[in-house]
């Protein structure tokens, strides 16, 4: 749920942001399809106020690849690693965040967008496509970490409109059991 500014400054101050700070999340299972590596070669070209956020746990080589690669940028200073996170604290990394970025190889519809999208949160995105268009949402053509660090200031230069309300009617929960009651209702109905 999309918080207010005094809320997600009282967020931020417990984690160790402040105000200033340009909060990059990535949120999931880090492995090498995530290409987390390439956000970390990002970061690096970003300037110092920029943080990123990792939140959640993987494989452990693909883990300490990170943890190295983190050392050699020089970045590790502002990266925030929170680990496996239980589901209801989920919605506080959204809040303190700026950006949510998920620079995959593939995806099929992943959960932590549409949680972002959410929270307001604008994404930038690769590995699949959303088959319409959806205000919050931008694509990643091109996967070098020049080009990831542009488009996230690009993004987080100017506030973007986040259409939550689309996200809440078209795929929340709720909307997806109904989706599910239906294919059962006219299952049973015609076929059982």
């Amino acid at each position: 749920v999309p918080v207010g500014d005094e809320e997600k400054g009282k967020s931020r101050r417990e984690i160790g942001l402040d105000r200033f700070d340009k909060v990059i999340l990535n949120h999931g299972v880090l492995n090498e399809r995530k290409n987390i590596h390439l956000l970390i070669d990002a970061l690096a070209l970003l300037p110092d106020d920029y943080k990123l956020m990792l939140s959640g746990s993987g494989d452990p080589a693909y883990v300490e690849k990170l943890n190295e690669q983190m050392k050699l940028k020089k970045v590790e200073h502002r990266v925030i690693r929170t680990g496996y996170t239980p589901y209801p604290h989920v919605p506080i990394a959204y809040q303190v965040s700026d950006i949510f970025v998920l620079p995959s190889s593939w995806e099929g519809l992943p959960k932590a967008v549409m949680q972002g999208l959410s929270c307001g949160i604008p994404c930038l995105v690769s590995g699949f496509k959303i088959n319409e268009d959806i205000r919050g949402v931008f694509y990643l053509e091109n996967m070098e970490p020049q080009t990831i660090a542009d488009r996230i200031v690009e993004i987080t230069s100017v506030p973007k409109d986040v259409d939550v309300q689309l996200i809440r009617s078209k795929y929340s929960w709720n909307k997806k059991i109904e989706a599910i009651d239906e294919i059962y209702d006219f299952a049973t109905k015609n076929y059982i």
